[in-house]
């Protein structure tokens, strides 16, 4: 949902971690193969160079594999397993410092211990089957969870691609009323509205079944309407002239610590359903 902002330290530390698996003439049989099969191509690719492909070349590699039909899977197939390590996974989403999955903002993942298991998936953003050649490529590999690699498997739609763009600026979920009972939160619904990027945005929210996973969770939602009928301006008010520099730094503290989520746009991937708890509190006027 939201951009993952990616390093260049976290990108040289993942392409050494994994090249380090390689014996020299393993690397050297590969080069000869990406030289021989990409010779036509526009870019000289090596290994290494296709470890760190960014997302504008490899559209351009896949267009090219694909309009000369080269075939790479005898090649490429199992490097993935064989090359990164679970440790790896695992200190290159360390190194990425997201905390949820940022294709559906629901679930926590997160390095557990100290062998380096993680409740990450790593989900290639562009199939493994399909794109062997992909296998190991850093803009290929989006921490997820188990869910949303799950539901995205091998499908073709057009989705956001996190490391270029951010479902947060083309989609704003919101509550529908159904009465106004503030005792029962059957009496909302959640929905949301497409500001732009409408095919793109309403593939992202069918792939990952966003509006009915996030409807299970509507408590989140009625949670704030109760609180928005309590935090008044002149409560708020109240709360910043006597607590203010003794319990919370600035306004924007007090309205994480009320509505449980980050307000700024940057640490939305920090906790589960955050953006929708960032857009309901704007809806009703929360912040």
């Amino acid at each position: 949902m939201i951009k993952i902002n990616i390093s260049q330290t976290a990108i040289n530390e993942f392409k050494d971690s994994v090249l380090a698996n390689f014996k020299s003439d393993e690397i050297e049989n590969i080069n000869k193969i990406l030289k021989q099969k990409l010779k036509d191509f526009k870019f000289n690719i090596d290994l290494e160079q296709l470890i760190t492909l960014n997302y504008d070349k490899i559209l351009d590699l896949n267009d090219f594999v694909a309009t000369n039909k080269i075939e790479f899977k005898n090649y490429f197939s199992g490097l993935y397993e064989n090359k990164v390590t679970q440790k790896i996974r695992a200190k290159y989403v360390s190194n990425l410092d997201i905390s949820t999955c940022p294709y559906c903002n629901r679930n926590y993942i997160v390095n557990f211990n100290k062998y380096g298991e993680t409740t990450a998936q790593l989900d290639h953003f562009f199939n493994k089957s399909k794109y062997p050649h992909l296998a190991i490529s850093i803009y290929n590999l989006i921490p997820s969870c188990y869910t949303c690699n799950q539901r995205k498997s091998s499908k073709d739609k057009k989705i956001y691609y996190p490391f270029k763009e951010s479902f947060d600026d083309d989609v704003k979920f919101k509550i529908i009323l159904q009465d106004a009972n503030l005792k029962d939160n059957n009496s909302i619904n959640l929905d949301c509205d497409i500001a732009t990027n409408y095919e793109k945005a309403k593939n992202h929210i069918e792939v990952f079944n966003i509006k009915s996973l996030y409807n299970e969770h509507k408590d989140l939602a009625f949670e704030l309407l109760q609180k928005s009928k309590i935090y008044n301006e002149s409560y708020i008010n109240e709360l910043i002239k006597n607590y203010q520099g003794r319990i919370f730094g600035s306004k924007s503290e007090l309205f994480r610590l009320i509505t449980g989520s980050y307000t700024d746009t940057k640490d939305i991937n920090k906790r589960p359903f955050n953006k929708l708890i960032k857009d309901i509190s704007q809806q009703l006027k929360l912040f």
